[in-house]
């Protein structure tokens, strides 16, 4: 088959009445789907393949569609289907031997699809511009060294952790701050 959709998920928004989503990707397993609800508050919650939905549709190259065990999604909750295909190569294909070509074309279709899982994890990364070019030094500080720090940035644009007493203040919030700081010394001054 041909894979002509760019993309292989499916968001939708509750309304209370629908329990049924399709999705319109190729999947050779029930477990090959990442099935998330989040919630009005923004709980994010992972569905659990048949204690939360059910899958039809397994192998179809139009896809099918899973329907929630619990009942219809409740009214703006969103849900998505991503496709969740192990990073795996299983075709093996013999010297001189012989195969179908529906053997290839699967691996192939495969290898489509996890890219496409892929760059929908990048697409939703954090991301620099092409023109800051490689010498930018994009890996964040580790763990510890980021424990109860944001993540902000230094003169050059690169990632740092900094502590919440070096947040950023922004050219019109500098005289609120110098204004406080004075403040608060003047009154420590004072018995």
């Amino acid at each position: 088959m041909t894979i002509t959709n760019p993309s292989a998920r499916n968001d939708y928004v509750g309304n209370g009445a629908a329990d049924t989503f399709p999705f319109t990707f190729r999947i050779t397993d029930a477990a090959h789907l990442r099935v998330i609800v989040e919630d009005t508050d923004g709980n994010i919650d992972t569905l659990t393949l048949n204690a939360d939905y059910t899958v039809t549709g397994v192998g179809l190259a139009s896809g099918g569609s899973i329907t929630l065990t619990a009942g219809p999604l409740e009214d703006g909750y969103k849900l998505t289907i991503l496709p969740s295909i192990p990073i795996t190569q299983l075709t093996d294909l013999r010297n001189r031997g012989s195969f179908f070509p529906s053997v290839l074309e699967d691996a192939l279709d495969k290898l489509t699809l996890i890219s496409q899982q892929q760059q929908d994890e990048i697409n939703r990364a954090i991301k620099f511009p092409a023109t800051d070019g490689v010498a930018l030094k994009t890996v964040i500080p580790s763990a510890a060294a980021r424990a109860n720090q944001f993540l902000g940035f230094d003169a050059q644009g690169e990632p740092i952790a900094a502590r919440p007493s070096e947040a950023p203040v922004s050219v019109f919030m500098q005289a609120v701050v110098s204004a406080a700081s004075s403040s608060s010394t003047d009154s420590e001054g004072v018995a």
